[in-house]
């Protein structure tokens, strides 16, 4: 099927017949080329959810395969990185922006709804654009995990990190518009560490955090530690909370509190399902072996590789908060090397898709979705 023109309340009803009777038809996978400027994304979320819809006998859904043929944008992005298996094809513009909302009058108060609407709803589907494509940087993650060494050694910083050096070899295969996006990935995924640890020190000295008679009792200590931080970060003598420093606190809280939530959620967990296998040492594939209790063997394999993937994680979901601000054009390698998509066609060589690592390796770990 195709998605071209706007994606909107009449391409769903043109489409949907179509859907409905490709997936009548069998369970065999529905390929979807799009060609979009973008639209509503309620209705790019429809879309996904009819694709993805099973039948009154419950049968399986039918995989997806969306293939980006010349331009996908804003909605269309998402549609496409909603994929089971999402490719594009060379010279191919994939562009990424956070949601827009227009009115003709704004006041004040419609204003400040507004804004928190919109942060609410970036918040959203950042995280749930990492959901969909962590498993493809995670496949990357595992795929260059050996050259991260050699990394290390060329650049002359043996004291980075596994998840540094790996932004380090992406950063090397990026357009100019991908670096700018990394950067800001960066910045963000490093003022959660610095702000994280500076709450979670005033948290374990705190009575009040430690036993609260009620959820705003918690969140008064965490408020109080972030004001803290923010005027030790700002030194210059015109620096005040009136001017910009209560609008950066108001942030940083929801910063503290969006870190919590996925710091051990359930997307943490799947990476580690999908690829953890690859980060286990000698010794430890032994002791997995002989662990026969399938719910203990995933157990224990999520207390040894989570330590090892969480850095990943935080930082794809900061990478995935970069992409909802200002307007980021990428182009189909840079889509590929941050994980947003499968495979592109035509493209140089060295973009080895997952696909040929199920064509040709026996009985690979296939992370689940695809």
């Amino acid at each position: 099927m195709f998605v071209q023109g706007e994606i909107n309340r009449q391409l769903v009803q043109r489409l949907a017949p179509d859907i409905i009777r490709l997936q009548g038809e069998s369970r065999d996978p529905i390929t979807v080329y799009i060609d979009s400027e973008g639209g509503k994304v309620f209705y790019a979320e429809a879309l996904v959810r009819l694709l993805e819809a099973s039948d009154q006998e419950s049968a399986r859904s039918c995989r997806i395969i969306t293939v980006v043929t010349g331009f996908a944008a804003s909605a269309a992005a998402d549609l496409l990185c909603s994929g089971g298996y999402a490719m594009a094809n060379a010279g191919c513009t994939i562009f990424f922006h956070g949601v827009r909302r227009s009115g003709d009058e704004i006041t004040v108060a419609v204003a400040s709804s507004m804004a928190d609407s919109l942060r609410r709803t970036n918040e959203r589907y950042a995280i749930a654009l990492a959901d969909k494509s962590i498993r493809r940087l995670g496949f990357r993650y595992a795929w260059m995990h050996s050259d991260l060494d050699a990394y290390r050694t060329r650049v002359g910083k043996h004291d980075l990190t596994d998840v540094e050096s790996f932004i380090g070899l992406l950063s090397e295969r990026l357009s100019r518009c991908g670096l700018a996006i990394v950067k800001r990935a960066k910045e963000r995924n490093e003022r959660y560490e610095a702000l994280v640890a500076h709450v979670a020190r005033t948290a374990r000295r705190s009575r009040t955090f430690q036993n609260p008679k009620r959820t705003a009792d918690s969140e008064a200590v965490v408020i109080k530690s972030i004001i803290d931080f923010e005027k030790s970060k700002n030194k210059k003598d015109d620096w005040t909370y009136a001017n910009g420093g209560l609008r950066q606190t108001t942030n940083d809280f929801l910063l503290v509190r969006e870190y919590l939530n996925i710091y051990d959620g359930d997307h943490l967990k799947r990476l580690c399902d999908n690829w953890g296998v690859y980060f286990l040492s000698n010794a430890d594939r032994e002791e997995l072996d002989g662990i026969e209790d399938e719910g203990l063997w995933t157990e224990r394999l999520h207390e040894k590789v989570k330590p090892l993937l969480r850095p990943l994680w935080l930082f794809f979901v900061a990478l995935c908060y970069a992409l909802q601000e200002e307007e980021n054009e990428l182009t189909a390698t840079d889509a590929f090397w941050l994980g947003l998509i499968d495979e592109v066609i035509g493209g140089p060589s060295d973009l080895f898709p997952f696909r040929l690592l199920i064509e040709n390796v026996p009985d690979p770990v296939a992370p689940e979705g695809t």
